[in-house]
């Protein structure tokens, strides 16, 4: 099991909080660049859209919290796979992919934080292969921003 500093590598700025209401507002808004931006790619490379799912977001959105609040980082570190985290939100998967990052982050203006997180996936061979995989049908994207900290979950999923 790795902390939250052996495992971060860079820096992200995000949009000034001053724009949101809140982290939890900021975070929203970056968990829907991530979806757009994925669907994007995949229509830029021959894929379809994957719908937005409900289950795969909050199973998103409760791993990227739990990574934030335990200080773990890892597909595993709650004792479970992505599988059993899909589930356990009611999503009744045949096949499950999960992309996660955790970054540091500044308060600096910087637009297209989801984009950035995306693009991290999409150079990333074993991440972009679950972007790109054709058995997916559904996304869900979660993410918290707290403490300096950006945690963010991409679930992948086929019922």
């Amino acid at each position: 099991m790795l902390t939250r500093r052996e495992t971060l590598t860079g820096v992200l700025s995000l949009p000034a909080l001053s724009l949101f209401a809140s982290e939890a507002e900021a975070a929203r808004a970056v968990a829907q660049e991530m979806f757009l931006y994925s669907n994007q790619w995949r229509r830029k490379n021959g894929l379809s859209n994957l719908a937005q799912s409900r289950a795969l977001t909050r199973s998103a959105q409760d791993f990227a919290e739990y990574m934030h609040r335990t200080n773990r980082f890892g597909h595993s570190v709650d004792g479970k796979r992505p599988m059993l985290r899909a589930r356990a939100a009611g999503y009744r998967a045949m096949y499950i992919a999960e992309n996660i990052a955790g970054r540091t982050y500044r308060g600096a203006p910087e637009p297209n934080v989801g984009q950035l997180l995306v693009g991290q996936w999409i150079n990333s061979p074993g991440h972009r292969k679950n972007m790109a995989s054709r058995k997916a049908r559904d996304l869900g994207c979660g993410v918290m921003i707290a403490d300096g900290m950006i945690y963010a979950v991409q679930t992948f999923g086929r019922t």
